[in-house]
């Protein structure tokens, strides 16, 4: 055991470990779950005890090879496809979706899973046709196996995750190195994808996009957080209202705090240096899962690790942008700090697998 930890990124472990505390000290400054009374009802319980299975994850995907995945190619994205459509067989229904498992404890989103298990199987395939980077046809083969996920996702209606899916393959389709003349390939995939979008959208989804670009035209119906967010960020300042002490999330004024806004809280109570200290630390960890693919000794562990990085930036991007009104809200969580077990406990598997690559990038070490 000690001589499989020997190359075990530590530091990388140590801004995860502290970003996920942090997420859970703002889970509980953004106010209690409910009125019931009970200690476990509470949200920032329930996410440290999900950090806890993520941890062990964690620590246990590292300790394997991560070339073991290998060896059954097709098996993780058939999970994916089972998964889905499991969930859309008989998943728990909630706010006109259907996207989870009721497993008791806690509830389960195989579409969080689906991210994971999605990287796991395109590395594969893209790794064993590098040769090949620069034929057609392996980009349509590529662009197939995404989009069959991105649609059970879409279908639940889940758009947000259905989006990540469709970046990150995007994103290790350029780094697997195609041609430029097959960008406009990738791009009549995109335009496609969004025209269809437009027609099959559900009338909530359509008022996300109207409140985005006109949020006080209903500032009491579906304009009113993405306006409640903004007073959060705004009356942060510089070094914000104090933790525990957010006006607008401890009065219940910003609704989803908890989970899509939870970054509003961070500026309302730590202002902008919490935000800039929340930042670094994300920078850091992105700059250790690059290190982690350079340092990968082969295709397969490279494009792992780049698909890890694309579904954790593009997250933490999207739901910024969210939060301070550049982009329309898609429910895509914040990683590490929105509630949710789910998510963390992916988003600390995809960790585990990037502690993979770093412990096991040598194919024989001697002592």
């Amino acid at each position: 055991m000690r001589r499989t930890f020997r190359h075990f990124d530590w530091l990388l472990c140590a801004c995860t470990l502290v970003l996920t505390a942090f997420g859970v000290a703002m889970i509980f400054s953004a106010g209690p779950a409910q009125e019931t009374g009970f200690v476990l009802d509470e949200f920032y319980l329930r996410q440290g005890l999900y950090a806890l299975v993520g941890f062990a994850g964690m620590f246990l995907l590292a300790a394997i090879d991560y070339r073991i995945w290998e060896t059954w190619p097709r098996l993780p994205y058939l999970a994916t496809l089972a998964i889905l459509a499991l969930v859309a067989a008989s998943g728990q229904s909630a706010f006109a979706s259907q996207r989870w498992f009721n497993l008791g404890l806690f509830p389960v989103q195989p579409s969080e899973a689906a991210k994971i298990l999605l990287i796991v199987s395109l590395a594969k395939y893209l790794a064993d046709r590098e040769s090949d980077a620069q034929r057609w046809y392996h980009i349509v083969v590529s662009l197939v196996l995404v989009a069959i996920p991105m649609g059970l996702v879409y279908l639940q209606p889940n758009l947000g995750t259905s989006i990540v899916l469709g970046t990150v393959g995007v994103g290790m389709l350029f780094m697997w190195g195609i041609r430029a003349r097959y960008v406009a390939l990738l791009a009549a995939a995109g335009i496609a994808a969004l025209v269809l979008v437009g027609f099959t959208a559900t009338d909530y989804q359509r008022q996300r996009l109207v409140t985005f670009l006109n949020p006080d035209d209903d500032p009491l119906g579906s304009g009113y957080n993405v306006l409640q967010a903004r007073i959060s960020i705004g009356s942060g300042g510089w070094t914000g209202q104090g933790f525990l002490s957010g006006t607008q999330s401890r009065l219940r004024f910003l609704r989803a705090r908890h989970t899509d806004f939870i970054f509003s809280v961070v500026a309302e109570e730590l202002g902008l240096i919490g935000c800039a200290v929340f930042i670094g630390l994300m920078t850091l960890v992105l700059w250790r899962m690059l290190r982690a693919a350079q340092l990968a000794g082969d295709g397969y562990g490279r494009l792992l690790a780049i698909g890890l990085v694309v579904m954790l930036f593009f997250q933490t991007a999207v739901n910024l942008g969210m939060n301070v009104g550049l982009l329309p809200v898609t429910g895509i969580p914040l990683p590490f700090l929105s509630f949710g077990g789910s998510s963390i406990i992916s988003v600390l598997l995809g960790q585990g697998l990037i502690q993979s690559i770093i412990i096991h990038h040598r194919k024989l070490e001697f002592d």
